[in-house]
């Protein structure tokens, strides 16, 4: 599994320890590999952020702009990143809720308890993979819940995600989402259209109800979309 991880660090020293201790880590678990970005204040994570990182490992007290604000001002666009940080200060773990911290590390710390952490965090990345999924748009990186995707649309060599709230249209084809999405109560109801289970209102003939969607049901998959349909309301 590929972690992207960021570190916002101003100490020069602290930066180097944190580096060496995830490539221990990643050296000792082979199924685990870190994608490392670096950043010495606040103020640069927040600069051009795309929600691209699993996971933040953050200083609170640096000179430009601390830990807090920086956590606050990127909780506005990723609300599912791992924040944990990283300070000699323990009363900061008073007010870590207030942009829902993953866990704080007090310095100077061991490697032991380090790994542990890195154990707990990439546990929870793992599972949120399983209802996440990022796609890339021309500006940004947007992180989708599953279960807010109404249904995936194919239109030539387009990919049209339609959610609750908006459109997300990409470049792409419906086999680089298919197998991911039908592991997770999607079903292909025709050629075009991939939809989620959840959000079926209901089948009329051919047409079935999706989301405020009426999408036709291509004849050949007709039968095992009700089948499919039938398992995932009865819980098989």
């Amino acid at each position: 599994m590929v972690i992207n991880i960021a570190i916002v660090e101003d100490s020069r020293e602290e930066m180097q320890r944190l580096t060496a201790f995830l490539k221990r880590y990643q050296e000792e678990n082979a199924d685990v590999e870190f994608v490392i970005s670096k950043f010495t204040d606040g103020d640069e994570i927040c600069e051009n952020f795309q929600c691209q990182y699993d996971v933040i490992l953050m200083d609170i007290e640096m000179k430009r702009v601390d830990g807090l604000k920086a956590a606050e001002y990127l909780r506005r666009f990723d609300e599912r990143v791992e924040i944990i940080f990283i300070t000699n200060c323990t009363q900061y773990a008073l007010v870590g809720y207030k942009v829902r911290a993953f866990n704080y590390i007090v310095k100077p710390m061991s490697y032991t308890v380090f790994s542990a952490e890195v154990k707990r965090f990439a546990n929870s990345v793992a599972k949120k993979r399983e209802e996440f999924i990022l796609i890339s748009l021309r500006n940004n990186t947007v992180r989708l819940a599953l279960n807010e995707i109404i249904y995936v649309e194919c239109i030539k060599h387009k990919i049209i995600f339609h959610t609750k709230d908006n459109d997300y249209e990409i470049f792409g084809t419906m086999r680089d989402y298919e197998s991911r999405l039908e592991k997770n109560n999607f079903f292909r109801c025709n050629s075009g259209y991939l939809i989620n289970l959840m959000m079926v209102n209901g089948v009329k003939d051919d047409m079935v109800s999706v989301g405020g969607y009426e999408l036709k049901i291509s004849r050949p998959r007709k039968k095992q979309f009700m089948e499919k349909l039938a398992s995932f309301y009865c819980g098989g």
